[in-house]
């Protein structure tokens, strides 16, 4: 049975690895499988395996890549995009937006943002700018905690709201792009069912950084 994460556990002291909240791993080493249980990702060009990460494309369809989960209240992973016109990774959705981030849209006032819809209207929560740019790994994380949602660029609180999503899904956009030469790298995706707090994101992001060449 898939643990419901309902009572706050106490992790133990770091070195992380999957528990008793984790509702998926992908590490994106040596295959795109979920380490914990059988959650799968839907694609619709296959990842191309690059190093300690997987490479992802969409034929011109932003929902070319998905994963299909109940229960997460935390969002986490690694990414690099390689080129513009993109659309993030692991947030709400279904058929319409309900949570997602932005990268380099057509329209210069969507470029580089989280979004939160909060009305059937598409009505916004809407974040500053991140500053992430094409060629650089950036660790990014979301979740709701007790109905506040809190998004973390690199282990810094980027955008907070109580703004609830006007709906909620269990699929969840992984990569997509209007434009099919497009690309991102991605790695270790973590779901999990209970929000972590700003100390775990950090002791996260000290820890795995190295990877990635981040000092």
């Amino acid at each position: 049975m898939r643990p419901n994460g309902v009572e706050k556990q106490v992790r133990p002291k770091w070195e992380w690895q999957p528990w008793v909240n984790t509702l998926a791993y992908f590490p994106l080493v040596n295959d795109i499988l979920d380490s914990v249980w059988s959650t799968s990702i839907t694609y619709d060009i296959t990842p191309v395996q690059q190093s300690i990460w997987y490479r992802f494309s969409a034929n011109n369809n932003p929902a070319g890549n998905t994963i299909t989960i109940s229960g997460a209240n935390f969002y986490s992973w690694w990414i690099k995009f390689n080129s513009k016109n993109s659309v993030n990774v692991l947030f709400l959705w279904a058929k319409e937006w309900y949570i997602w981030f932005q990268f380099h849209h057509a329209e210069q006032k969507l470029n580089n943002r989280f979004f939160i819809f909060y009305t059937s209207s598409l009505q916004a929560v809407v974040s500053q700018y991140t500053g992430i740019n094409i060629g650089n790994w950036h660790h990014i994380c979301y979740g709701n905690d007790n109905g506040t949602w809190n998004f973390y660029l690199d282990w810094n609180l980027f955008f907070s709201t109580t703004r609830s999503p006007y709906s909620s899904s269990n699929k969840i956009l992984l990569y997509g792009s209007w434009n099919s030469a497009d690309t991102a790298d991605i790695s270790n995706i973590i779901l999990e069912s209970v929000c972590r707090t700003a100390q775990e994101i950090q002791d996260y992001y000290n820890l795995t950084k190295w990877d990635y060449w981040i000092s």
